[in-house]
């Protein structure tokens, strides 16, 4: 019950900030629409943010929170308070060094990552400005997530789960009042990128003083403790930066694709984000040091069940969610994004619909992955999950090649996915070799129900999906709004109710 709740604190503080983050994108999506403008703005943002999973939310944190959850337990507060105050200062010193650089080599650096911008000029010159403003954004949001793992590790998740709101609202409060005030309104959002990040990092360093963990600057000393945090982080380290060859493929091989592509596999990775963030982030974030405890304190059977009803939860909630992504894609894309300067062109739409069918194919997968590398981190095993990431890699990069010659953005959507169906089934037969997870019968006997209420509900909308259509050409706001709780309404019905007469998961665990 104690992680069920984590979970759902999380789940609706993410569900918050993922609305929000549909209004910012709806907002761009509007003002700006799906251009060269976008196209170079997604870049400037894509950077910083992969540096900041490389660096903070990567090895970084994975080896950050089960030391200073450890250090919480066995030593106290004042130890683990040393403890995170010395890798705060040692991730902020060589971010910022890290910031100066590339801001001075930026030209050479988006050559590098976006390799096919130099045969359209503009885009290339509007990413290399966009991304000298957003990236010291790296450095802010990477010491917040530090910060949020020092709030998890004592058990208070709403905070950390609320920056993120507190980032959209500041980026929404931008375009609203300023699109229109800069050199462009791609100029104006980049401001805003790196405003939001410096409001998230004040948001969580107020609520760790108030939480009584209030990290002060400390010259960092190389004591036995932050010898054997290198000795984790640093396998971990080569091994999320290999994981991140991922996104620096996707970006560079977008460059060569006709102008806009980059911005439809954004748009569409947004609206995949919203289950995926839910619940994905969610059971990270709160398993990690959940289990890190039970196994510090030897409950290895508990630990074994924690896993199980996890890995339950996840089926249970994203096998539909994919399925409706699937199915309602073009409506999903129409009711979200179909507005303003977005429908300019008459295949923003269908572009957009195809390649988040693509990525929903992979939403169960991408959560699994999540739920199996938290296993290995809590057991400060940050090497085998990098392995296997490498693995997938490889099959990404040689899918991506593969399938975006004829589909182009929906060919590396696919290769995405099947890419994080290989890392995830790769990860859990590692870990049933270790004997690291067995399945129990709970989970054996419910995954074929699971499986059949996803399928009745799959066909129940797709035989009710025409009868939409008509509501969503040339409907108004909210209209469109109506419709969109109407499908949420009419997939959560078909699939709830077989769920329950198959008793695919505890009615008393829904209610709470």
């Amino acid at each position: 019950m104690a992680l069920l709740k984590s979970i759902m604190t999380i789940s609706g503080h993410t569900m918050i900030s993922r609305i929000l983050g549909y209004v910012r994108e709806s907002l761009i999506a509007t003002y700006v629409g799906a251009n060269a403008i976008t196209d170079a703005l997604n870049i400037a943002i894509k950077i910083p943010s992969l540096f900041r999973r490389l660096f903070a939310e990567g090895a970084f944190n994975a080896a950050f929170v089960p030391m200073f959850s450890g250090n919480l337990a066995t030593k106290g507060k004042q130890s683990a308070k040393v403890f995170a105050e010395h890798s705060i200062v040692i991730l902020g010193l060589f971010l910022t060094v890290m910031v100066l650089v590339i801001e001075l080599f930026m030209p050479e650096f988006i050559g590098l990552l976006a390799a096919g911008f130099s045969k359209t000029p503009e885009r290339l010159e509007l990413a290399i400005e966009f991304t000298r403003i957003t990236f010291p954004f790296i450095l802010f949001i990477s010491i917040s997530a530090i910060l949020g793992g020092v709030l998890n590790s004592l058990e208070k998740f709403a905070a950390p789960a609320a920056a993120a709101s507190i980032g959209n609202l500041c980026i929404i409060f931008v375009i609203y009042f300023f699109v229109n005030s800069g050199k462009s309104p791609g100029h104006v959002l980049s401001w805003g990128v790196l405003f939001s990040s410096i409001c998230q990092l004040a948001w969580l360093y107020f609520f760790c003083a108030y939480a009584g963990m209030p990290l002060k600057f400390r010259v960092p000393k190389l004591t036995p403790e932050m010898k054997e945090f290198f000795r984790k982080l640093l396998p971990g380290m080569v091994g999320a930066g290999i994981l991140q060859i991922n996104l620096v493929v996707d970006m560079r091989l977008c460059s060569y694709l006709p102008e806009a592509s980059v911005s439809y596999l954004n748009l569409a990775d947004r609206i995949n984000q919203f289950p995926l963030s839910m619940v994905g982030v969610a059971m990270g974030v709160a398993l990690l040091p959940l289990l890190s405890k039970q196994l510090r304190q030897g409950n290895l059977n508990e630990a074994i069940t924690t896993q199980n009803r996890a890995t339950e939860l996840v089926l249970f909630l994203t096998l539909p969610a994919a399925i409706a992504f699937v199915i309602y894609a073009d409506l999903f894309v129409s009711l979200l994004y179909g507005y303003g300067k977005f429908l300019d062109h008459p295949g923003n739409i269908p572009q957009t619909a195809r390649t988040l069918a693509a990525f929903s194919f992979g939403l169960p997968a991408y959560v699994m992955v999540k739920v199996f590398s938290s296993t290995f981190f809590a057991r400060s095993d940050t090497l085998t999950p990098v392995i296997i990431g490498l693995i997938s890699v490889v099959v990404n990069i040689v899918i991506n090649l593969y399938l975006m010659g004829p589909y182009q953005h929906v060919g590396i959507a696919m290769g995405t996915a099947i890419a994080s169906w290989i890392n995830a089934i790769l990860l859990i037969i590692v870990l049933q070799k270790r004997r690291m997870f067995v399945f129990d019968s709970q989970f054996l006997s419910r995954i074929p129900k699971i499986l059949c209420a996803s399928a009745i509900m799959g066909v129940v909308i797709y035989c009710i999906q025409p009868y939409f259509d008509v509501y969503i050409v040339g409907g108004s706001v909210l209209g469109k709004i109506d419709v969109l709780f109407a499908l949420l309404f009419a997939s959560a019905i078909s699939f709830l109710t077989p769920a329950y007469f198959l008793k695919c998961i505890d009615l008393k665990n829904i209610r709470k």
